[in-house]
């Protein structure tokens, strides 16, 4: 049995242990075909009973992996201290505006990618993010109206959603990290897809952003 917590997949065994996995930026699991052999890049081994091998592989060596039990998972740095889920039923717009209420000073950038806070967004997709709702990378809750927070929680559902989707659609090899549909990151002097001008950059709590400054002003 699998389940999800923000980062983490948590795996049931069949006694009280549990396997912890934060994949981090290229950790995959894959069911490796008879006689492949073992890769430089392989982690761990899951052997089912009564059926294949699960192989844990970490192509970039920043995934972790704990061998804990159920009742020492507040041991697994970070697990038990993850925000609300975006996917989970209780991410509403209501919550979603006192959260970012609480802390009007700190940028967008900051308080979106604290793990504590909402668990979780990455700095790929929270430039989707912003760029999606029009809203400036620097931006803090105090700039911002109640309704432009609404709009950046429907942008936070409508580009996670979308990027799930996709990847799935192409049916490609997660460790495969393609990426192309992303409107934003990456994207350093391409022309907008909205407005058509030059996408910048722009440091933002020692981070690279990157944005639109017609469609984000």
């Amino acid at each position: 049995k699998i389940r999800r917590r923000g980062p983490f997949l948590l795996l049931r065994t069949n006694g009280e242990e549990r396997i912890v996995v934060n994949p981090a930026d290229e950790g995959h699991f894959k069911f490796p075909g008879l006689g492949t052999r073992r890769p430089r890049t392989l982690v761990f081994v899951m052997h089912m009973e009564g059926g294949p091998r699960l192989w844990f592989l970490d192509n970039a060596k920043t995934a972790m992996a704990y061998l804990t039990s159920k009742n020492r998972l507040d041991e697994v740095p970070m697990l038990m201290t993850q925000g609300i889920d975006p996917f989970g039923k209780n991410f509403s717009p209501e919550r979603f505006r006192r959260l970012l209420r609480k802390d009007q000073d700190s940028t967008l950038r900051t308080l979106l990618t604290d793990q504590t806070k909402i668990s979780h967004i990455g700095p790929i997709y929270l430039d989707e993010i912003l760029f999606d709702a029009g809203i400036h990378p620097a931006a803090k809750p105090a700039d911002l109206a109640d309704d432009d927070l609404d709009r950046l929680f429907d942008s936070v559902l409508n580009v996670l959603e979308s990027a799930c989707e996709t990847i799935e659609e192409r049916g490609q090899p997660i460790e495969n990290c393609v990426r192309d549909f992303l409107k934003m990151h990456g994207r350093l002097g391409e022309p907008c897809r909205r407005c058509g001008g030059k996408i910048k950059t722009l440091k933002v709590e020692a981070e690279k952003a990157f944005y639109c400054s017609r469609c984000q002003p």
